[in-house]
């Protein structure tokens, strides 16, 4: 069943993991069952113990819906709250989800296009969305190619598609769109 005395206090001192609500969703899945084997015994404290035991069915169900079936050790790692629980983290795991897709199928787009290999799409916080190439094959960046950016090593570029992207993103996120 677990050490609930012990995630509970981790719960009070603010220093409980994920793993400990994980837990906690367990032992509180087991009481029924507990509360139902308690009732054959023939005891009169154990039965006024039974009596005054609670189910914790809402906290029980909450833990259900909310923490996903395995969660990480740590919460900074994310991926703890299950999908469906909340509408907009939904909506925000779909938003990233979708922009890592989009931006795998750019790159692929545009180094079949260009015949570039070292053609690279990512993102800087500083600069935004951008398409790189390397220094050596830089001289061969298309004409709607904009250069952003020049790093040691290579050149950073925008297109009007990728701007408009990056526009839209940021738009989305500010609650503008």
């Amino acid at each position: 069943m677990g050490d609930l005395e012990r995630i509970l206090a981790r719960l009070a001192l603010r220093t409980a993991r994920p793993r400990d609500l994980a837990r906690m969703r367990h032992a509180f899945q087991q009481l029924p069952e507990l509360r139902a084997q308690l009732e054959n015994v023939d005891s009169a404290p154990v039965q006024a113990l039974r009596e005054k035991m609670g189910e914790f069915a809402e906290l029980r169900d909450l833990l259900e819906r909310a923490i996903i079936d395995t969660p990480p050790v740590l919460v900074r790692d994310g991926g703890v709250i299950a999908s469906g629980y909340n509408e907009e983290l939904d909506e925000w795991r779909a938003l990233a989800d979708g922009a890592t897709d989009y931006l795998e199928r750019l790159e692929v787009r545009e180094r079949e296009r260009t015949g570039l290999d070292t053609l690279k799409v990512g993102f800087n916080a500083v600069h935004g969305y951008y398409i790189q190439i390397s220094r050596g094959q830089s001289h061969l960046a298309p004409i709607n190619y904009m250069r952003r950016q020049t790093l040691k090593n290579a050149e950073r570029y925008i297109i009007p598609e990728l701007k408009e992207y990056e526009d839209g993103r940021r738009d989305s996120a500010c609650g503008d769109a």
